[in-house]
C-alpha cells in the first residue's frame, strides 16, 4: 500500500489520506506499538523489500522509510541509525548498501529534532547527522563501483540541498580540515612561489556541533580518495561523480586547488577517452571560475582543457569549448574604466596564460574554423578590445584580435597610429601581432591607410630603422597589399614601378656605405642586411658579391674565436650572419656548399645553444633543396645529440626528424641509433620528440621498425656487428649508450621496444638463442671489448619477454579485487539458448568458421612455442661458452633468465636438455611461489645474488621515469610543471 500515490482514494481509514499519515497519526496515540511496526517497516524495507517491487516502487517505499524515521525521532527519540551503520558495512550484499544509502540521503535532506521538553538528558547532543556522513564518506572507498558513486552523490546531494543541520555540519568540516600540502616541503619553484602568494590562510576555526572529531581525519581524505578511486577509474560514470562531488568540496574549501594535486589530476582529463567525462571537466572548471576568478590554477588547468577541446573528435564539445570561451573572456571585456570587479581581469588572465601555453598559430586556426557558424563577435566587442591596445593589456588585446579576426566587420584605421606609437617594454612583440592582424584584415582598411602603411614601412626599411623580428612579417605585409592592388586594378591600367627592384636597390646601397663604417653602424647594417636576404630569396637576382663576401668573412672571423670569447653582442651578431649566409647561398649551388661546409664546423667547435638552433635551421632549409648537404654533414648534427644543453638537443632532434620524415634520408645506421637513444633522453622534450617521431615513421614508412631494431639494435647500441664480417656503424661513431655505466638505459628503450611488439613477435625472439650460441662459441667475438654486454642485453631482453607474454594462469592472475564491476564482463548463454544456437544451420555455419579462425589462430600461437622448444638446448651451450667470461653481473642475470624461463614455460623447460642443467633454476611449488608478482623478476627473495641488480629499470618506460623521481625536491617540481600532464603530447606539430 505504501507505493500506492498519496492521492489515491481508499487507501487508507479516510478517503485522499494516504496510509503513511495515517500511522503517523496513531504514533501520537500508541507510540509503544505503532514505534515498534513502524521500525519493522523500515527494517524490511532496507534488509528484505518485496521481490515484485521494482527500482522505482523501492525508492518510494525508502522515501516512507525516511518519513517514518524523521516522525519517531522528533515524537521517540528512536532512530534508524544504528540499523543503517550495521547495513552499510555489509561488505557482499550491495542492493543493502545502496538502499541503506538511498535512506541516508533521504534522511540527511529532512530537519528533524527531538521535539521532547522533559527528559532531555535521554537525547544525545550530538546530531545523529555525524555518524551517518562519516559512514557515507568512508563509503567512498568500497570496492563496489555502485556503491561508491552512490556515496558521492548522496555527499554532493547533502551538501547542495541538505537540511540545515547536514549543511552546517559538512560546511563547516570542510572548510576547517587542514588538508595535507605534501608540496610545501619541498623546494618551491618561480611558480610554486607565486601560487603559493594565492594560496588562503589558514583558519582559526570553532565547530558548532559535537562528534567534529570523527569527521575530520574522514574528510581530510576525500580528495585523495577522488583522485584515486574515481577519477583514476576505468568507469566513466565514476570519474563524472568524482568531479561533481570535488566541484562540490571546492565551492566551500578552496584550499584544495593548492594543498593537493587538484592541477595534476583534473588537467589529465583533458584527454578521457570519453567525451561525457572531458565534457563534465570543463563544465566542472568553468562553474568553479564563475567562483574563484582569480585563481591561477584554474585559469591554467581551464586553459589546457579548453586548448584541446577546440579540436575534439566530438563537435558538440567544439562548440561547448567556444561558447564557453565567449562566456568567460569576451562578454567578459569591459573598458578599462569599468573594469573593477576581478570577473573583468579574468578574460585577460585567460589570454595571458594561453600565450604561455599554447601555440597560437593552432588557436587561430581553430578560431577561424568554429567562427563561421557563429556570431560571438560583434563591432561593439571589437571596439572594446581596440580601447585596450593603449594599456598594460596590450599584447593580450592583439593577440585576442588576431584569433577573432576571421569575423570582424569593423573600419579599422584606428588601428595604424597604434602601431605607429607603439611604445611598451614588448613592442617588438605588439609590432609583429599588428601587422599579422593587418594582412588577416586587410579589407576592413581603407585604400588611404593602406598607402600611409606601405609608404611607412617602405622608408622603414630602406634606411634600417625597423626592428629585426619585424621585418619578415612587414615584407609579408607590403606583398600582401602589393597583391591587393594588383587585384583591384584595370586589366588595361598603366604599370606599377616593381617596389621590390627599388628597396632592394636602396637597401644595397645602404648596406655597402654600412659596411665601410660597420664599427658604428653595425646595428643598422644587421636590419639592412635582414632586410637585403629577404629581397634576395623574393625575387631572382643574384647576390651582391661585395655583401656576400663581407657576410662569410664575419661569420669566418667568429668560428676562429674562442666560445669563451663570445659575448651578447658577438653571438647575436653571429646568429643573424649564420641566417643570413643560408638564404644569400639559396639559389647559388656552389655557394650553399661552401656554406654548409662553413656550418659543419660551427656545429664542431661550438655548442651554444642558440647559435647551433640557428645553424641547425639554416642546415635544414639548405637541405631541402641540396639534399646531399644534409648527408655530408649528418655526422656533424648527429654529435648535437649529445649536447650539455637540452635545448640544443631539442633542435637537432627536430632537425633529424623533418629530413627523415621527407624521406631525403634513411633510417639507418648511426643515425637510427642516435635518435633512439633520444627516448631515454635526459630530458622529457627531447623524450617526447623522440615518442612522436618512431610513432610517425611507423605509420609512414616501416610498420615493422621495432621488430627488426630488437634483433640489432643491442649489437649497435654496444657498437658490434651483428654479422661477422659486416660494418653497419659509419666510421669514427661511436654509440651514446655502449657500456656498463649505460645499461639502465638501453635497459629503458628495450622495454619502449618491447612495449610496442604484439606477443607472438616477442615470442619468435627466442630464435636469438641459436644466434647467441654461435656468438658465444666465436672467441673473436667474446674477447671484443663490450661484448659480455651484448649477452647480458640479449639475456635480459628474453627475460623481459617472459613477463611481458603471459601463460594463461597468469592473465587470470591480475585482476585486483574489489573491481569486478568497473570491468565489463561477458554474459555467458545459458544451456537452452546454447543448445537452439546448435542446432540452427546458420549458426553451425558461423561456428564452423569460428572454428577455423580458433584452429589457424592457435596454430599461429603454437609456432613460436615449437621454435622455443628446439631453441632451449641453446641455452646450456651458452652458458658453457660464457663460463670462463663469466662475472658476476653476467652470472646474476643469466640466472634471472634461466629462472624466468622455467616460471613462464615450466612445460617446455621441464623436458629440456641436459635436465640437471635446467633442474637447479626450477622454483620449488609452495603458496609463495603461486602469489608471485607478474613483474617480479625470477630470482628469489632469499638469494644473495638478488640485492643487486637492476631492478628500477626491469619493467619501467622512458617517458614514465620522467613522472617518478627520487628527490623530494624534485618530486614538487615535477609534479607541479606542465611536463607531467598528458596534454603537452596533443600540440606536436605532425598532428595538425
Amino acid at each position: 500500500m505504501h507505493i500506492y500515490p498519496e492521492n489515491t482514494k481508499g487507501s487508507g481509514p479516510k478517503n485522499g489520506e494516504h496510509i503513511s499519515d495515517w500511522f503517523i497519526k496513531l504514533l501520537d496515540k500508541y507510540p509503544d506499538i505503532v514505534s515498534k511496526v513502524l521500525e519493522n517497516y523500515i527494517e524490511c524495507v532496507i534488509t528484505n523489500p518485496i521481490k515484485e517491487w521494482k527500482v522505482g516502487d523501492e525508492k518510494i517505499a525508502i522515501g516512507y522509510a525516511a518519513k517514518y524515521d524523521a516522525a519517531l525521532y522528533a515524537k521517540c527519540n528512536k532512530s534508524c541509525t544504528d540499523l543503517l551503520l550495521q547495513a552499510i558495512q555489509a561488505d557482499e550484499a550491495v542492493g543493502l548498501q545502496l538502499r541503506s544509502l538511498e535512506l541516508i540521503e533521504r534522511i540527511l535532506q529532512q530537519q528533524t529534532q527531538v521535539e521532547w521538553r522533559i527528559f532531555r538528558h535521554d537525547v544525545s547532543t550530538k546530531p545523529r547527522e555525524v555518524a551517518l556522513i562519516r559512514e557515507t564518506i568512508r563509503c567512498l572507498d568500497d570496492k563496489t563501483f555502485s556503491v561508491r558513486r552512490k556515496a558521492s552523490q548522496v555527499l554532493a546531494l547533502s551538501i547542495r540541498i541538505g537540511s540545515p543541520i547536514t549543511t552546517r555540519i559538512l560546511n563547516e568540516v570542510i572548510n576547517f580540515v587542514q588538508y595535507d600540502d605534501l608540496e610545501s616541503r619541498a623546494k618551491l619553484n618561480s611558480r610554486q612561489a607565486e601560487i603559493s602568494l594565492e594560496r588562503p590562510d589558514n583558519l582559526h576555526y570553532v565547530y558548532s556541533f559535537e562528534g567534529f572529531e570523527e569527521l575530520e581525519a574522514e574528510v581530510k581524505r576525500i580528495p585523495r580518495l577522488i583522485y584515486d578511486r574515481f577519477l583514476m577509474s576505468s568507469n566513466g560514470l565514476a570519474r563524472c561523480s568524482g568531479l561533481a562531488l570535488l566541484e562540490r568540496l571546492i565551492q566551500i574549501n578552496n584550499r584544495i586547488l593548492y594543498n593537493t594535486p587538484f592541477e595534476r589530476e583534473i588537467s589529465a582529463l583533458a584527454t578521457d577517452t570519453l567525451s561525457s567525462v572531458r565534457k563534465t571537466t570543463l563544465e566542472t572548471i568553468d562553474s568553479l571560475l564563475q567562483t574563484y576568478s582569480n585563481c591561477s590554477i584554474l585559469v591554467d588547468v581551464y586553459c589546457r582543457i579548453w586548448s584541446c577541446m577546440l579540436n575534439d573528435d566530438d563537435a558538440q564539445l567544439q562548440k561547448l569549448a567556444l561558447h564557453s570561451f565567449n562566456r568567460n573572456v569576451l562578454l567578459n571585456i569591459k573598458p578599462l574604466e569599468y573594469s573593477s570587479e576581478s570577473k573583468h581581469l579574468l578574460p585577460w588572465h585567460i589570454v595571458t596564460t594561453l600565450l604561455a601555453t599554447q601555440p597560437r598559430d593552432y588557436l587561430q586556426q581553430r578560431f577561424n574554423l568554429l567562427l563561421q557558424n557563429e556570431n560571438l563577435v560583434t563591432p561593439t566587442l571589437v571596439n572594446t578590445i581596440i580601447s585596450h591596445l593603449n594599456t598594460p593589456m596590450a599584447t593580450e588585446a592583439w593577440t585576442l584580435l588576431l584569433l577573432i579576426s576571421s569575423r570582424i566587420t569593423n573600419n579599422l584605421d584606428s588601428i595604424i597610429p597604434t602601431f605607429d606609437r607603439l611604445s611598451s617594454y614588448n613592442m617588438k612583440s605588439n609590432q609583429v601581432l599588428a601587422l599579422q592582424l593587418i594582412i588577416y584584415c586587410l579589407s576592413n582598411f581603407s585604400k588611404a591607410s593602406l598607402n600611409q602603411l606601405f609608404k611607412s614601412l617602405l622608408s622603414l626599411m630602406s634606411t634600417g630603422s625597423i626592428w629585426l623580428e619585424v621585418i619578415s612579417p612587414a615584407m609579408l605585409l607590403l606583398h600582401h597589399i602589393d597583391q591587393l592592388s594588383h587585384s583591384q586594378a584595370p586589366q588595361n591600367s598603366a604599370s606599377v614601378e616593381n617596389w621590390q627592384t627599388q628597396l632592394l636597390e636602396d637597401v644595397t646601397a645602404a648596406t655597402k656605405e654600412c659596411i665601410e663604417n660597420f664599427e658604428t653602424d653595425h646595428i643598422r647594417m644587421t636590419s639592412l642586411l635582414a632586410t637585403y636576404s629577404e629581397l634576395i630569396v623574393m625575387i631572382p637576382n643574384e647576390a651582391d658579391e661585395k655583401i656576400v663576401d663581407f657576410v662569410l668573412g664575419y661569420v669566418k672571423l667568429c668560428m676562429s674565436l674562442n666560445e669563451s670569447s663570445f659575448d651578447t653582442d658577438n653571438e647575436r651578431m653571429m646568429n643573424w650572419m649564420v641566417v643570413i649566409a643560408g638564404r644569400l647561398s639559396l639559389r647559388d649551388n656552389d655557394l650553399a656548399y661552401k656554406v654548409a661546409k662553413m656550418y659543419g664546423q660551427i656545429l664542431s667547435k661550438n655548442d651554444r645553444p642558440q647559435l647551433i638552433n640557428s645553424t641547425l635551421i639554416c642546415l635544414n632549409d639548405l637541405g631541402k633543396k641540396y639534399p646531399s648537404i644534409l648527408e655530408s654533414n649528418m655526422k656533424c648534427i648527429l654529435v648535437k645529440l649529445s649536447s650539455k644543453y637540452a635545448t640544443t638537443r631539442v633542435r637537432t632532434y627536430r632537425c633529424v626528424k623533418d629530413v627523415i620524415l621527407a624521406g631525403n634520408i634513411k633510417l639507418k645506421g648511426a643515425i637510427l641509433v642516435s635518435l633512439l637513444a633520444g627516448l631515454v633522453d635526459d630530458s622529457i622534450e627531447v623524450a617526447r620528440e623522440a615518442d612522436a617521431f618512431f610513432i610517425r615513421y611507423k605509420k609512414l614508412y616501416d610498420k615493422s621498425l621495432f621488430h627488426h631494431c630488437l634483433k640489432e639494435i643491442p649489437f649497435d647500441l654496444n657498437d658490434q656487428a651483428f654479422l661477422a664480417g659486416s660494418v653497419r656503424m659509419e666510421a669514427g661513431f661511436k654509440s651514446p649508450l655502449k657500456g656498463p655505466n649505460k645499461r639502465k638505459l638501453r635497459r629503458l628503450l628495450y622495454n619502449h621496444i618491447l612495449a610496442a611488439l604484439d606477443e607472438n613477435t616477442l615470442l619468435l625472439y627466442f630464435g636469438q638463442l641459436k644466434l647467441l650460441a654461435e656468438k658465444t662459441k666465436d672467441a673473436s667475438f667474446i674477447e671484443l671489448p663490450n661484448a659480455l654486454e651484448v649477452v647480458i642485453d640479449l639475456l635480459f631482453i628474453m627475460r623481459r619477454i617472459c613477463f611481458c607474454t603471459k601463460s594463461k594462469w597468469q592473465q587470470g592472475a591480475g585482476q585486483a579485487e574489489g573491481e569486478e564491476d568497473d570491468i565489463p564482463q561477458e554474459e555467458e548463454l545459458p544451456p537452452s539458448a546454447i543448445t537452439s544456437a546448435e542446432q540452427s544451420p546458420a549458426s553451425d555455419n558461423a561456428a564452423g568458421r569460428g572454428r577455423g579462425r580458433g584452429l589457424r589462430k592457435r596454430e599461429m600461437a603454437e609456432e613460436p612455442l615449437k621454435q622455443l622448444e628446439r631453441c632451449l638446448r641453446y641455452v646450456e651451450e651458452i652458458h658453457r661458452n660464457l663460463k670462463k667470461y663469466m662475472s658476476s653481473d653476467l652470472h646474476r642475470e643469466f640466472k634471472s633468465f634461466c629462472r624466468a624461463m622455467t616460471m613462464r614455460f615450466p612445460n617446455l623447460t621441464d623436458f629440456a636438455q641436459p635436465v640437471h642443467f635446467w633442474l637447479k633454476y626450477k622454483i620449488k611449488s609452495g603458496p609463495r611461489c603461486k602469489r608471485r608478482r607478474l613483474n617480479e623478476e625470477g630470482d628469489d627473495a632469499n638469494d644473495s645474488d638478488s640485492t643487486e641488480s637492476n631492478s628500477d629499470t626491469d619493467s619501467d618506460l622512458p617517458l614514465e621515469r620522467h613522472k617518478n623521481v627520487s628527490s623530494a625536491a624534485d618530486t614538487a617540481k615535477d609534479k607541479s610543471s606542465y611536463d607531467v600532464l598528458a596534454t603537452e603530447l596533443i600540440f606536436q606539430p605532425l598532428d595538425w
